[in-house]
């Protein structure tokens, strides 16, 4: 049970780094600077643990989550009716959002009510 909860915690920084690559990927065989960019610090966040980027970067990414969240509400009802491309794009967008709370939720968490995050590695 305690890997799991290991695992469970190294959890949002690789699931962030993964979507921000995907995310930034250009067709054909080109990936986005800005990507790789971002996906460079959440790997350094990810092998020195500081406290500060990491509850910046949780809280970036709740509010990006909130903010997608709407966007994808909004979209919704611009629907007059309610097609079929409507309920998959909202039975997608959800799942994925909601992923996205949990992880800054975890990250949240991990980075602010941890003493010494460094300490826990022995």
């Amino acid at each position: 049970m305690k890997k799991f909860a290991q695992y469970l915690k190294q959890f949002p920084e690789y699931y962030l780094a993964i979507l921000v690559l995907y995310l930034g990927f250009i067709r054909p065989y080109s990936i986005h600077i800005f990507s790789i960019v971002l996906a460079l610090i959440l790997v350094l966040q990810i092998i020195y643990k500081k406290r500060t980027p990491g509850m910046v970067l949780s809280i970036f990414m709740g509010l990006a989550s909130v903010y997608f969240l709407l966007a994808l509400m909004s979209e919704y009802r611009e629907f007059e009716s309610v097609p079929a491309s409507g309920d998959q794009m909202v039975a997608v967008g959800i799942p994925i959002i909601a992923l996205n709370f949990i992880a800054a939720g975890i990250m949240f968490y991990k980075y602010a009510y941890k003493k010494d995050i460094n300490s826990s590695k022995a």
